[in-house]
């Protein structure tokens, strides 16, 4: 009778330890999918150009090409002088102000075909 109770008893402690650690298990899941945040705005990323251009009438704009972290688009920026200078090529840079540069899904599908001549 007294081993049979023992028996028991490591049975339900055994299986209780086991509820116990699943339910350990669960949590962290749980919490570590959670606490995953998604980028709200794609605007970081490598430089992998940086150019000076002029315009017409002998104006000077510093640009930088920003390959993006989430998207691997390229975006080319332009930026004041000391932004420009101070953000060599292979550097990894965010830049506000210009919005996401998420790829866009491409429109493939025309309800009306506008002009039907080759």
């Amino acid at each position: 009778m007294r081993n049979i109770r023992k028996e028991k008893t490591e049975k339900f402690a055994v299986k209780g330890l086991a509820y116990c650690i699943l339910t350990l298990l669960a949590l962290a899941l749980i919490i570590s999918i959670s606490s995953c945040k998604k980028e709200s705005t794609c605007n970081c990323g490598i430089v992998q150009d940086d150019a000076i251009e002029y315009d017409a009438t002998g104006n000077t704009y510093y640009t930088l090409t920003v390959k993006s972290d989430c998207s691997g688009n390229n975006k080319k920026v332009y930026v004041d002088y000391s932004s420009w200078l101070n953000t060599p090529v292979g550097a990894n840079t965010c830049i506000n102000g210009v919005g996401d540069w998420m790829p866009q899904n491409p429109v493939t599908e025309v309800e009306h075909v506008v002009n039907k001549q080759l």
